[in-house]
C-alpha cells in the first residue's frame, strides 16, 4: 500500500515503533516480518532527517552557541539566535516536507488485543481490517 506522510509524522512513528519493539512482543512471523520492512523505510528516512538536521546545527554547536542551563536546559546564547532561527526555520521546513512510500499491511487481527493505546497508535498506518 502506498502512504505519504510528513517527515515528522515519520520521525514519531518510528520512535514509537522503536519502543514497541522493545518490548519484544510475540507475534506471527509475517506481522514480525511486515513490521520490519516498514520499520527499515521508516528508519532511512528518518536517519536521512537526522544527518539533514546535524548539518545545521553542527555549525552552531562548533560556534558554542548552546549552553546548559543549572536545570539541565539547553540554551541559545542571545548573539546567536538570528541563526538558530534561520536553521530552526530549516528543519521546520524538512519536517513538513512529504513522503511518499510503500509499506506492508498488516491485519488487526493478527495483533494481541492486549496492546497499550501507544502501541496501537504506533501501528496504526500499516494496520488493514
Amino acid at each position: 500500500m502506498k502512504i505519504n506522510m510528513k517527515t515528522s509524522e515519520v520521525v514519531n512513528i518510528f520512535e514509537d515503533i522503536s519502543n514497541f519493539l522493545k518490548k519484544d512482543i510475540r507475534l506471527p512471523k509475517q506481522v514480525i516480518w511486515d513490521i520490519d520492512e516498514n520499520y527499515e523505510i521508516l528508519q532511512h528516512i528518518s536517519n536521512k532527517f537526522e544527518t539533514y538536521r546535524s548539518k545545521i546545527i553542527s555549525p552552531l554547536n562548533e560556534k558554542g552557541a548552546f549552553e546548559k542551563t543549572e536545570d539541565g536546559q539547553i540554551m541559545v546564547k542571545n548573539e546567536f539566535m538570528g541563526e538558530f532561527i534561520e536553521a530552526d526555520k530549516e528543519i521546520s521546513e524538512y519536517l513538513n516536507t512529504d513522503n511518499e512510500f510503500e509499506i506492508k499491511t498488516i491485519n488487526k487481527k493478527d495483533l494481541p488485543d492486549t496492546l497499550s493505546f501507544k502501541d496501537w497508535k504506533a501501528l496504526k498506518f500499516m494496520c488493514v481490517d
